[in-house]
């Protein structure tokens, strides 16, 4: 992928694409009503977490522990969005960093409710990771770097993401008490979006200029290959091993996939000239993420037992709108993408 750091949050949509964006005061995650299964049996519930008081009505719910804690952003009454935690009541801001007065983003939390997320500093010049288990604290970037972003926190408490390198390319890093490089496949830049409990990494990484491939790193980064493309990115890993994200197929369509030692094409809702993401797997093996089902129209899916379904049919209480990606930054309806999929919950991840 080969792209530099930007110092403004939102940059490149493609890597931080996993987030639920909502508008119009309903944001929240689905909960599991049942065993992990998509059949007629089993049905979802949503969840509006709201927003912060005076704030407008702007939240995105990135990620949820197995208790239901959730953890993203909402917007301030002051303007700039924050990170929040929900544990069953009102939002709970948890601020920035020391000398940030800008905006937060919380993208992960584990079963102990400790938080990874990124906080902008400096006027919004720079945003650096952080971990927070009451208080929050400063992860610092890689060696010659100036932003750094936490994606993703384990049982352990290590986070992983991207931090900035003295090329001004980012890397993928991992931080259990000391921010590690983890390198490439060759290329320029990295990323990491998701941790097991083992410590299992995966993200994507440059292989060649104008390539990269989604890996897994258990102590060496492995290239998990495509589908036939030339590109692949992974968002998630559960304990097993099985890492899920997007790839690209030898006819040049996203599709989500599945890997546990071969690459496995989940498909799509639709058609196969649709695209198809899958963001997050809980530890039975129930895969969440979004498919293209008409031209410019996606609907969050679930994926159990070799079946990808709609998640709008198995819902209940949802908004008029339904599960859906918001196509145009106008759109004031309420949105909502599948992702990070918890033992119990499901919930999409994050973008900044």
């Amino acid at each position: 992928m080969s792209t530099k750091f930007n110092s403004t949050p939102g940059l490149r949509s493609r890597l931080m694409l996993f987030g639920a964006a909502a508008t119009a005061g309903v944001v929240g995650s689905l909960s599991l009503a049942g065993a992990p299964v998509a059949s007629a049996s089993v049905s979802y519930d949503f969840t509006a977490l709201g927003f912060f008081p005076g704030g407008q009505p702007n939240s995105s719910a990135n990620g949820i522990n197995d208790s239901g804690e959730v953890v993203g952003w909402a917007s301030t009454a002051a303007g700039p969005i924050q990170a929040f935690i929900y544990t069953g009541g009102p939002l709970h801001d948890l601020g920035t960093l020391a000398g940030g007065s800008y905006s937060s983003n919380s993208y992960g939390i584990n079963n102990s409710g400790m938080v990874a997320g990124s906080s902008v500093i400096s006027g919004g010049s720079y945003y650096y990771a952080f971990s927070d288990n009451g208080t929050m604290a400063d992860l610092g970037t890689l060696p010659g770097g100036s932003n750094s972003f936490g994606a993703a926190i384990n049982a352990s408490g290590t986070v992983v993401g991207q931090a900035e390198v003295s090329t001004g390319y980012e890397h993928a890093f991992s931080d259990g008490g000391t921010m590690t490089d983890l390198g490439t496949l060759g290329g320029s830049g990295s990323a990491a979006f998701g941790i097991n409990t083992s410590g299992t990494v995966v993200g994507w990484a440059d292989t060649l200029p104008g390539a990269f491939h989604a890996f897994s790193d258990s102590g060496t980064m492995a290239d998990l290959g495509t589908l036939g493309g030339s590109y692949s990115i992974a968002y998630g890993i559960n304990d097993s091993g099985t890492a899920v994200g997007w790839a690209e197929t030898s006819s040049g369509y996203e599709h989500a996939f599945s890997d546990n030692g071969t690459m496995k094409d989940l498909g799509t809702l639709s058609l196969a000239s649709y695209s198809s993401v899958a963001n997050g797997i809980n530890n039975s093996g129930t895969i969440v993420g979004y498919s293209g089902i008409s031209p410019g129209v996606n609907h969050a899916f679930v994926y159990a037992n070799g079946v990808m379904s709609d998640l709008n049919n198995l819902t209940v209480n949802l908004p008029g709108t339904g599960l859906w990606k918001r196509q145009m930054a106008s759109t004031r309806t309420a949105t909502l993408w599948a992702g990070a999929i918890m033992t119990t919950h499901l919930t999409r991840k994050p973008f900044f």
